[in-house]
């Protein structure tokens, strides 16, 4: 069995690692620690989403690359070397992911461009505040086409 990479996969690394190393420096991360806001390279975030590396694992219909899991974990693999202050498995693995498999198609056209792009930065929220698994406090109401979430996720 060969477990090599695809050209792909080698190729979304190789791109991720020509991005970060060049931008994420010792400095750039010091810069950021002494920030009185959150850790978060807006500039090199805004490098990543103009190289694509944001859409690789976002299906092609939403302007991504259409590609998995792997490439994703290429650019995840940088993304920690490097320690860069970036959002890119809460965004893409966490948010855009879930969204591309169970979104409405309304709510994968809203979300998934600007998670291409690089607009958008989204999360999950896990559990309630109190660590009880079987008080569940947030919910969610409809309201004509709105929903309305309550409560508070951590």
């Amino acid at each position: 069995m060969d477990f090599s990479f695809t050209d792909e996969q080698q190729a979304a690394g190789e791109l991720a690692a020509q991005i970060l190393d060049d931008r994420v420096t010792h400095e750039s991360l010091r810069v950021l620690e002494r920030l009185d806001a959150p850790r978060f390279d807006r500039d090199t975030w805004a490098a990543v989403a103009e190289a694509g590396l944001l859409g690789i694992a976002v299906p092609e219909s939403a302007g991504g690359a259409g590609l998995g899991l792997v490439e994703l974990a290429r650019i995840l693999e940088v993304v920690g070397r490097t320690a860069a202050a970036l959002p890119i498995w809460e965004t893409v693995g966490l948010g855009a992911l879930p969204i591309a498999e169970f979104g409405s198609a309304d709510v994968q056209a809203t979300w998934l461009p600007r998670v291409v792009d690089g607009s958008a930065v989204l999360t999950a929220a896990w559990h309630e505040d109190d660590g009880d698994l079987d008080l569940i406090r947030t919910t969610a109401t409809t309201s004509g086409d709105r929903v309305l979430v309550t409560g508070r996720k951590i």
